[in-house]
């Protein structure tokens, strides 16, 4: 915590009052990341055209690849990905009119998110890594379509 706030350049007082412990820093890094990244996972369900929208997390993943990097594949990985999970559950309300009918929804947006958490952890850390486009089709065939009710009914 000390280089931390070395880093900060700010007095303890003023850090220990933001954050508590290396956990709340560690949440004040990520919260914004994952809930844009919750926003672009869920909302494929709801967009006509959802392979640019598995499109459109791989573009937010390479706005700043160094950062995605750490969150998927380091010793972080756990925290990000109970985070994500924990956003996950508390929307799947939210994709439940687009799914097929027999799926629940929770299940299906636990296993979106899990599954493209698990897709990007890997892309993430391949030393040679497949291209983007090899990515968005693994999203879309994997995390999304199964579920879709557009799928279903067709």
């Amino acid at each position: 915590m000390n280089r931390l706030i070395g880093e900060a350049g700010v007095s303890r007082a003023t850090f220990y009052r933001h954050f508590r412990s290396l956990t709340d820093v560690l949440q004040g890094i990520i919260d914004r990341p994952i809930e844009r990244l919750v926003d672009l996972v869920l909302g494929r369900f709801a967009l006509a055209d959802p392979p640019s929208s598995s499109g459109a997390i791989i573009e937010m993943i390479m706005e700043n690849p160094k950062l995605w990097q750490i969150l998927l594949t380091t010793h972080v990985k756990s925290v990000v990905q109970k985070e994500m999970a924990a956003r996950a559950l508390s929307r799947s309300r939210d994709i439940a009119e687009y799914l097929q009918p027999e799926l629940p929804s929770d299940h299906c947006a636990a296993w979106s998110v899990n599954g493209t958490f698990e897709i990007l952890s890997w892309w993430l850390s391949q030393s040679d890594a497949p291209p983007e486009a090899a990515i968005v089709s693994l999203l879309d065939r994997l995390t999304l379509r199964p579920a879709l009710r557009e799928i279903y009914e067709a």
